[in-house]
């Protein structure tokens, strides 16, 4: 989407589509390597590339400003009165931007939840032939590998990414 021309402030729906082709549709190619089921597996792909995708948009918001592409929300900016140019470059300069970059944190932890509350459901990575113990393990040894990933990773890392969103927001725009 960006490769043809520059992503200049767009609308969320452009903004959700964008990273739903570079961020979720990686997440989709996976689920079935980490032993997961079709729904659950698409629904973490979606939450979960997007909270990435998002984290990934304020990390950059210089660089990307600084060869002309914004992939902040426009109705965002406009809610801040920040857009009447379309100059990424003076757009991030306003102080305004804060507000704007705090609220696209927010959507980010929004998909961080969403991602978090599938991952830690049992249902997302577990088999019908997980032994009795628990221990979700999987007589299939290649959904076994792939479950022992989805188990161990949730809480942890989802936890991990969404400080990361925060910690990002705070340094830069405060």
């Amino acid at each position: 989407m960006d490769v043809a021309e520059d992503i200049v402030a767009p609308d969320l729906a452009t903004l959700d589509l964008y990273c739903d082709r570079v961020a979720s549709a990686v997440g989709r190619l996976s689920i079935k390597i980490f032993g997961m089921e079709d729904g659950p597996g698409f629904e973490l792909a979606h939450h979960l590339g997007r909270a990435l995708q998002l984290t990934n948009i304020l990390r950059d918001i210089d660089e990307d400003a600084a060869i002309g592409r914004l992939y902040l929300p426009r109705e965002y900016l406009e809610e801040m009165d920040c857009c009447r140019q379309m100059d990424p470059a003076a757009i991030i300069a306003r102080p305004e931007i804060d507000a704007v970059c705090r609220q696209v944190a927010k959507l980010a932890h929004h998909h961080y939840d969403q991602a978090q509350r599938i991952l830690v459901s049992r249902h997302a990575w577990e088999d019908q032939d997980a032994t009795p113990d628990g221990r979700g393990l999987f007589r299939n040894p290649a959904r076994q590998r792939g479950a022992r990933f989805c188990a161990a990773a949730p809480a942890g890392f989802v936890a991990q990414v969404a400080a990361v969103v925060a910690g990002v927001a705070a340094r830069a725009f405060s």
